[in-house]
């Protein structure tokens, strides 16, 4: 008897067996992170393109003022 196809990586079957579905836990933790990160970190971290992060970016829609103002003043610090 065949086996029905399944999720292609070992620890999605973790949430199959948990009924999270897949792509919801994926989308969740991509929109988390796009929340978290610039795009260009986002890409290179996830191995997505640069114009794909810059979607998740935008549909995450976070301002990033506070954050290169931080910075500037750490690097006025040393």
């Amino acid at each position: 008897m065949p086996v029905p196809p399944g999720p292609s990586r070992p620890d999605a079957w973790v949430w199959v067996a948990s009924d999270i579905p897949v792509r919801t836990a994926r989308n969740g933790a991509l929109a988390a992170l796009a929340a978290d990160l610039p795009s260009p970190i986002l890409a290179d971290e996830t191995g997505m393109h640069r114009h794909t992060a810059l979607r998740w970016v935008a549909y995450a829609r976070r301002d990033w003022v506070e954050y290169l103002a931080a910075r500037a003043e750490d690097e006025a610090e040393r």
